[in-house]
């Protein structure tokens, strides 16, 4: 967390619980994006704001009104609900609610991955397996992949 009083300097953690992620921006130096009881994304705030690599972080940026957006455009929610927990799913628990899940994130749970340096995501869509197609963390390796096919 940055420092409220910068002449005062002093070591400490705040841990602050929110889904607003425009306050994290202004207060925060790390993010821990939490689904479902799990970690689903960390990262330093600025690769989280740059380089999301959770689908739940894409639809919590996307639900972030702009002061210069059009005032009749509403924001965009993550459809679905979120899960029972008294009765926790076998796979990912994002995956009811993922516009990109494939079948084995509702079976089974992916292990965390280091996607950059401090960067972490629990996501198969980082799988080096996961096919291209609607696969948003894949669209840049996949539209290379095509220019050169092209020339």
């Amino acid at each position: 967390m940055r420092p409220c009083c910068p002449q005062k300097v002093a070591i400490c953690s705040i841990i602050f619980i929110t889904h607003d992620l425009g306050v994290v921006a202004e207060l925060c130096d790390r993010v821990v994006v939490l689904y479902g009881g799990l970690v689903m994304e960390e990262a330093g705030i600025d690769q989280i704001f740059e380089d999301p690599k959770h689908p739940y972080t894409l639809g919590l940026l996307a639900s972030i009104p702009s002061v210069d957006q059009d005032k009749s455009r509403r924001l965009q929610p993550i459809p679905g609900s979120p899960p029972d927990m008294t009765k926790p799913p076998k796979g990912c628990p994002f995956a009811p609610r993922c516009q990109y899940a494939r079948r084995i994130c509702a079976e089974e749970l992916p292990e965390m991955t280091q996607v950059a340096q401090g960067h972490r995501s629990r996501c198969w869509l980082l799988d080096p397996e996961a096919p291209a197609e609607q696969n948003p963390f894949k669209q840049e390796t996949s539209k290379r992949h095509r220019e050169e096919g092209a020339s």
